[in-house]
């Protein structure tokens, strides 16, 4: 059950309902820092997932959904915007021949972000920063071979799928976007 005065993230990674690898979200209670909810299965294509994250993005306090937008997450985010849910993650790029910046809607996993993204949650681990009640969530954890950060196109056939893995990573990351607390001081006049 999720509480109305907590904040949720949420973290998607689409695949393509083809069997392969899961279609998954990961719902994080980041007022507990607790990971409350899971959903991955096979079989979902990607304008389903969306439809499937918006509506319990909006039992989740309307969470902050992080939509990793690589392959089919241009699928997932027209799906987001049939729902018509928009507390979704936003990353800012600089443009390369001036100083503009532009915002874009999604997290995009790549050789760059993937080993960052990672490393904060292997981090959050190690610190106690995020508490995992799921032994499914556990298990995959734990098998998480090291050569797979340097995977960015596919999931490797001989290596597994370890979408709970990346959608959790992926969650994490939508900390830095959500509003701080709001903090309560008793007077003591």
């Amino acid at each position: 059950r999720h509480d109305p005065k907590h904040q949720y993230l949420m973290g998607v990674d689409p695949a393509g309902g083809t069997g392969g690898n899961s279609a998954t979200i990961v719902v994080i209670d980041w007022t507990l820092r607790m990971v409350v909810a899971f959903f991955h299965d096979r079989w979902t294509p990607p304008d389903e997932l969306g439809k499937i994250a918006a509506k319990k993005a909006r039992l989740y306090n309307n969470a902050l959904v992080v939509p990793e937008i690589n392959y089919q997450g241009l699928a997932l985010l027209m799906a987001r915007r049939q729902e018509k849910y928009t507390r979704i993650y936003r990353r800012v790029v600089s443009g390369k021949m001036n100083t503009e910046e532009t915002e874009y809607l999604g997290f995009e996993t790549n050789s760059r972000t993937k080993p960052v993204i990672l490393s904060n949650l292997g981090t959050a681990l190690k610190d106690f920063g995020i508490i995992i009640p799921s032994e499914v969530i556990k298990e995959e954890l734990l098998n998480f071979p090291r050569e797979y950060v340097e995977l960015v196109k596919a999931d490797d056939e001989e290596l597994g799928h370890f979408d709970l893995t990346m959608a959790l990573a992926i969650a994490y990351e939508g900390r830095f976007q959500l509003p701080a607390p709001k903090i309560t001081v008793e007077s003591y006049d």
